[in-house]
């Protein structure tokens, strides 16, 4: 059985708030809106990835999931985590559930394989954000409990539930999954073309065990 990958965005009028001193709103709406259509192409390219829902509690989200043939779900208004676990239950039990972050400009299907690829029976598969601290992608096996805690400080919360559900953590590092856009600094870096051979091949996953 293929994974259902789960894309959570937030409220365009809410995205990209720490490019507020070089963007204006319309501007970073437009941004994560280019940035999320990059992430669900490569999700839709990866073999592995049987089925991809956004999870957004913005209609103009679900305007471009029609538009451009991408599932919305609207998002019920209670959080971030809520909305999650909202489209998880959704699924058949049985299926594995990718949550994968909408801000990933460099990810492509060979990255999405990669982390598939570390999944396991009782294992947790996360991708850290660049600053270590955060947490881009998330794979959760079907039958087993785990609570997502995305946000400040999640990838500690997220072994830290691991743990608790007596469940391995591995660690996939990968440019692709790491480089999120936050700050302006990151929007510099965007601007920069990706070098070609990374593009070409992507460097091997590093794990971290846990």
């Amino acid at each position: 059985m293929g994974v259902l990958a789960i894309v959570p965005q937030s409220h365009l009028r809410a995205a990209k708030t720490r490019l507020a001193a070089v963007l204006a709103p319309d501007a970073r709406a437009a941004l994560a809106l280019r940035l999320l259509g990059r992430v669900c192409a490569a999700l839709r390219a990866t073999p592995d990835v049987a089925g991809l829902t956004v999870v957004s509690p913005d209609p103009a989200v679900r305007v471009w999931g029609d538009r451009n043939g991408y599932a919305v779900t609207l998002d019920p208004g209670y959080g971030l985590n809520a909305a999650l676990a909202y489209a998880r239950g959704a699924r058949d039990p049985r299926q594995d559930v990718l949550i994968m972050a909408a801000d990933l400009p460099w990810l492509r299907p060979a990255d999405v394989t990669a982390l598939l690829r570390a999944r396991r029976e009782g294992r947790v598969v996360l991708a850290p954000s660049k600053d270590g601290a955060g947490t881009n992608a998330l794979a959760l096996p079907g039958r087993r409990q785990f609570t997502p805690a995305f946000g400040a400080g999640s990838r500690v919360a997220h072994r830290r539930e691991a743990a608790l559900r007596g469940l391995e953590v591995i660690e996939v590092v990968r440019p692709g999954l790491a480089f999120d856009v936050d700050t302006p600094d990151d929007l510099q870096a965007l601007s920069r073309t990706v070098p070609a051979a990374a593009a070409r091949r992507p460097p091997g996953p590093r794990y971290n065990q846990g």
